[in-house]
């Protein structure tokens, strides 16, 4: 199929994405399918792709989208990092390969430092520098986040973007009392100066915005792919917030792992 004009490159780069949503487009879809091609204009920037923790699948996403995520966990041992979102008895995964394929590319990279801590803060920074300047990698194509908003101290002052992943749990929704309890933590994480940002699931976009925090707000979509984001009035108005600067969305793949 060919459409003509800027967008035609398009059709033939998502055409199996496109195949599987093409008979819902006109039902489910609220702006006219044409008005729908001709406003995408890939990679949007803001629309990353969700877990891309295996070589082949960053290598299908990192043109397709504006930026990966890695989860990644440090081993002391070897003084590595490993791309696995779990920490595996053997490293299997080094996040240098990551990065080689990575370095000559346009694509931004989120990465999930997953076993962030006191002990093992400075060996990581010293490795993730040289990773960085091996490569000849500019850390504004990065974020690193963590749970660990007092460790990510170092990595802020290396320059990096940082984010602090909020602490996730139902209480926080049941009553006022937990409501509080959430602001009350993303508000003291945002006063260390150690970050940039906050992360945190698509459900809480809400209750993160009831704070009315000066700060970058990043989040991750697990149910929706990026034509979600690109087609429909309730995702396109997310992406309107100036405050929100990442949505991680699924990206189908047989890699996933």
């Amino acid at each position: 199929m060919y459409c003509g004009g800027v967008n035609s490159y398009i059709i033939h780069a998502y055409h199996d994405e496109r195949k599987a949503i093409k008979n819902e487009i006109y039902w489910r879809y609220e702006v006219p399918v044409y008005q729908w091609l001709y406003d995408i204009k890939m990679p949007v920037p803001k629309i990353w792709a969700h877990r891309c923790d295996s070589i082949e699948k960053m290598q299908e996403n990192m043109d397709k989208f504006a930026g990966v995520e890695l989860d990644i966990n440090y081993y002391a041992e070897q003084g590595e990092f490993d791309v696995s979102h779990d920490k595996q008895a053997e490293l299997e995964y080094p996040l240098e390969s990551f990065l080689q394929q990575l370095a000559p590319t346009d694509a931004k990279m989120w990465l999930d430092f997953k076993n962030l801590t006191a002990d093992n803060r400075v060996a990581a920074l010293n490795r993730l520098e040289y990773l960085f300047k091996k490569y000849n990698i500019d850390k504004s194509r990065a974020i690193v986040e963590s749970h660990n908003v007092k460790e990510l101290a170092d990595f802020h002052q290396a320059g990096y973007y940082t984010s602090f992943y909020v602490s996730v749990d139902d209480r926080f929704f049941k009553t006022a009392a937990g409501r509080d309890e959430f602001l009350n933590e993303v508000a003291a994480a945002i006063a260390t100066g150690n970050i940039d940002a906050v992360s945190f699931p698509i459900g809480y976009y809400e209750l993160v915005k009831s704070g009315n925090f000066d700060i970058d707000l990043l989040t991750w979509d697990t149910d929706a792919r990026w034509s979600d984001y690109v087609a429909k009035k309730k995702y396109r108005e997310k992406l309107a917030d100036d405050r929100l600067k990442v949505v991680l969305v699924t990206s189908d793949s047989k890699y996933t792992r």
